[in-house]
């Protein structure tokens, strides 16, 4: 498999997005921090890819705002799943979060920005 067989694409306002091999659907996705700047465009560019995610789970302490949900498709609604956690809590409290919730996630994205002034 190269590159040309999966050339980049683009979706409204991200450029040169990877186009992956189509037989492969039916994932689910954490996407942590998912209402803040970088999480929340992560689960946008999930959801460009229906096929591929059926299901994301919204890792935050606080679920997508109206405005936010306003940005997605309706249809899309149901395939995104708020698991309410803090991520500065225990990892065996955050466990205990994803497990009650029920989630079996195929990938975890976690975008990380270390500020320069700490």
């Amino acid at each position: 498999m190269s590159s040309s067989d999966y050339p980049l694409r683009q979706s409204g306002i991200y450029h040169n997005l990877p186009t992956f091999d189509p037989t492969i659907k039916n994932l689910s996705a954490i996407v942590c921090g998912a209402n803040g700047i970088s999480g929340f465009n992560t689960v946008r560019a999930l959801l460009d890819s229906p096929d591929r995610w059926a299901t994301i789970y919204t890792l935050s302490r606080h679920p997508l705002s109206e405005k936010q949900l306003s940005l997605i498709p309706s249809a899309l609604h149901g395939r995104i799943k708020h698991v309410p956690a803090d991520l500065s809590d225990s990892p065996e409290k955050v466990a205990s979060h994803l497990a009650k919730a029920g989630v079996h996630a195929d990938y975890a994205f976690l975008l990380h920005l270390r500020s320069a002034f700490f």
